[in-house]
Parts: structure tokens; sequence; C-alpha cells
């Protein structure tokens, strides 16, 4: 059985569920994607 991702209506509901989200590879560099995803977190 191959792995899918989920879709982004699932995505969207685990992270309204979730009380805390990691970020792994944050860089303190503002052009930097990790940067941009915890910002918006």
């Amino acid at each position: 059985m191959a792995y899918t991702n989920p879709g982004r209506d699932e995505i969207k509901s685990i992270l309204e569920k979730s009380m805390t989200i990691a970020v792994v590879g944050l860089s303190d560099k503002k052009d930097r994607v990790s940067y941009m995803v915890s910002e918006a977190m």
C-alpha cells in the first residue's frame, strides 16, 4: 500500500486542532522558507 499525502483540507484541519507546532530547521534569516512559515504560524 502506497502512502499518499493528506489533502489541503485535511492539513488545515490538523493545524487548526494542534496546540503546538514545531518548525524543524528554523532560521533567523528572513529570506528562508522556515522563517516565513514560523512567522505565518
